[in-house]
């Protein structure tokens, strides 16, 4: 994503995916943002990005994000957790 200008977005290039199976997770370069379990928190309030219990999951869409960086040539760095 390039940053909009826009009053209410991120004025910082970010990159996110929603997973099959409900989880959702998006980055700044190199730093974790938001994580969600959309079947639990289907209206994101709670921002699972900074607990170590839900690591595996964030670990498991940094790994899909990377390969998708990876396979477009994307310059963008993804976190390493």
């Amino acid at each position: 994503m390039v940053p909009t200008g826009q009053p209410d977005t991120p004025n910082s290039p970010y990159r996110g995916i929603e997973t099959r199976d409900g989880w959702k997770y998006v980055c700044f370069e190199s730093r974790s943002w938001l994580q969600f379990n959309l079947n639990e928190d289907p209206y994101e309030e709670m921002n699972l990005a900074q607990l170590n219990r839900y690591r595996p999951e964030r670990n498991r869409m940094i790994a899909r994000l990377k390969q998708w960086v990876a396979d477009t040539g994307d310059k963008f760095a993804i976190p390493e957790d």
